[in-house]
């Protein structure tokens, strides 16, 4: 069976991350995680990205972190989709890989294969460590973070999430690095099963 360039390029992915763990550490309640900060090359997917940051400043309600989900179509297309969350909980269902700073903010990207089925989150291939995903909530979503500080005294969970069903998405598909569709939708994440 061949191996698909997705593929390849996944593993020098995790690779190279898995080897460089010393970029960014922070500790949480004295244990150290790291996560990791890449660049774009890519000056017209920055300027999209910033573009779409800046839309979600206006029309955002709370605190968020901002996903681009990628996917490597062939050797010479891209697609990305990229929203925003006011939960870190969604690294659960699909882990980021990495992390890039445009206009002052962290952008997460994930792989968009590994999206599983939305209940069972024990298929997919890749987690982050919960600790990751605790760091995340303290760091970019306060509140988030304050109602786990809260589940953790009490035990009560809190069910005062923010549930914005209609995430405004921003779909780029680029062609030998040149972007050749844009739009914004409404709604989720196309999942791959």
């Amino acid at each position: 069976m061949p191996i698909k360039k997705s593929n390849i390029f996944i593993f020098v992915t995790l690779t190279i991350l898995i080897i460089s763990c010393n970029n960014k550490i922070d500790k949480i309640e004295n244990t150290e995680v790291c996560y990791h900060e890449v660049f774009i090359n890519n000056k017209i997917l920055k300027t999209e990205i910033a573009e779409y940051i800046n839309f979600v400043n206006q029309h955002a309600i709370d605190s968020n972190i901002v996903i681009a989900y990628f996917s490597i179509l062939n050797d010479s297309t891209t697609h990305f989709e990229i929203t925003y969350s006011y939960r870190a909980n969604v690294f659960r269902q699909n882990p980021f890989l990495f992390t890039v700073k445009v206009n002052n903010k962290v952008v997460f990207f994930c792989v968009k294969e590994n999206i599983i089925i939305k209940d069972n989150q024990t298929n997919n291939f890749f987690n982050n460590d919960t600790l990751i995903i605790y760091n995340i909530m303290k760091e970019y979503l306060p509140n988030e973070y304050k109602s786990y500080l809260r589940f953790k005294e009490t035990g009560i969970l809190e069910r005062n999430h923010i549930f914005d069903d209609g995430v405004n998405i921003l779909d780029l598909i680029f062609v030998k690095d040149k972007l050749f569709k844009k739009r914004m939708r409404r709604g989720h994440i196309q999942k791959i099963y």
